[in-house]
């Protein structure tokens, strides 16, 4: 014990340590939110009394937390899609390829597939250049938040005047980019105010 002042495992500032609280409290209470009966103890939870997450001081802002729990699943959404399509045109993938290498290597890996439509190669359509440097901005969240580094995402919350919006904006990020996906690759040939019109409802 004579060493335990001196170092901390919880993070190495105030704010390092309200997000490791957070993140502890945001898994226990997506489990805690399962049936309780499932969950050996989970009756005698009310019983031990409360930890250090459970104090709202000890946590980042609940509304930036959201905020942040949105990013990690729009990175999953878009993970999920990018493979999908990869796989439903018949192109090989590393099994355990990461959001990174996918994205970058997306399109040139399409490069000699025929589009579905039958009129070429696939290729990506003029607006993937506004739109992609929003999904490598989500990535760059992701990773932040994915693997724990904790000055990265902290710096990102300094910065940004409003999470809640950041979060929204990357979100129709990714709808936009599935949008493009299904024109470039010829799955989607219906005129753009019907493709628009199909994805307005997915858009936050």
């Amino acid at each position: 014990m004579g060493h335990r002042s001196m170092v901390t495992f919880d993070g190495d500032t105030a704010e390092d340590r309200r997000l490791w609280h957070s993140y502890l409290y945001w898994a226990r209470e997506r489990v805690r939110a399962l049936s309780a009966d499932q969950i050996v103890g989970a009756s005698d939870a009310a019983t031990v009394g409360s930890a250090i997450v459970d104090d709202p001081n000890n946590r980042i802002n609940d509304s930036i937390g959201v905020a942040l729990q949105a990013l990690v699943f729009t990175a999953l959404a878009l993970e999920y899609r990018l493979k999908r399509v990869l796989r439903a045109m018949g192109v090989t993938i590393p099994q355990k390829e990461t959001l990174g290498p996918c994205l970058e290597n997306f399109w040139r890996r399409l490069a000699n597939v025929t589009r579905l439509d039958g009129t070429g190669p696939c290729h990506p359509p003029a607006d993937w250049a506004t739109v992609e440097p929003l999904l490598r901005d989500l990535l760059e969240r992701r990773n932040s938040l994915a693997h724990a580094n904790y000055p990265e995402t902290l710096r990102f919350l300094a910065a940004s005047s409003d999470p809640a919006k950041e979060a929204i904006r990357l979100y129709n990020g990714v709808v936009e980019a599935i949008k493009l996906i299904n024109v470039g690759t010829g799955y989607e040939t219906r005129p753009t105010d019907e493709v628009d019109k199909y994805f307005h409802p997915l858009r936050a």
